[in-house]
């Protein structure tokens, strides 16, 4: 078995009750979906918002899928409805280009641009303490500088 990584874009982050959309409440409209043989779930979706100023997110989920991705196949372009809201499901990357910071290990910003002090070699400059400067500078690599 493989596995697809599908997303509804368009889900409603807040419900006409004022409460803000779960995985359980998106999980339930797949569920009473004509289709629901197919949202064959890896764990439950995951709702995140958009926007500070929109009121719409997307639910990412993983679907257990054959080599073929024929659950998936099945499932993109297919429409499913959160009261008066149409949400679509489509396909999506694992990685939608958000970088990763080799530095502080948090998504959404590089190494170059990360705000989080890092110790800086006053010998060569580069991100490791003097004490360690032997065993990590390029430099010198174990030899006497």
């Amino acid at each position: 078995m493989s596995k697809s990584f599908l997303k509804l874009v368009n889900v409603p982050f807040i419900c006409q009750d004022g409460s803000r959309t779960t995985s359980a409440q998106v999980e339930g409209v797949m569920r009473a979906l004509n289709l629901s043989n197919h949202f064959v779930l890896m764990g439950p979706p995951q709702v995140v918002h958009n926007s500070k100023s929109l009121d719409t997110a997307m639910a990412y989920f993983e679907v257990w899928d054959s080599q073929r991705g024929t659950r998936a196949a099945n499932l993109i372009g297919h429409s499913l409805q959160f009261g008066h809201w149409t949400s679509r499901v489509m396909e999506a990357n694992a990685n939608p280009g958000a970088s990763l910071c080799q530095h502080c290990w948090q998504w959404g910003h590089s190494s170059q641009t990360c705000l989080q002090k890092m110790p800086q070699c006053p010998l060569c400059a580069e991100p490791h303490y003097c004490n360690a400067h032997h065993a990590f500078a390029g430099c010198c690599k174990g030899n006497a500088c």
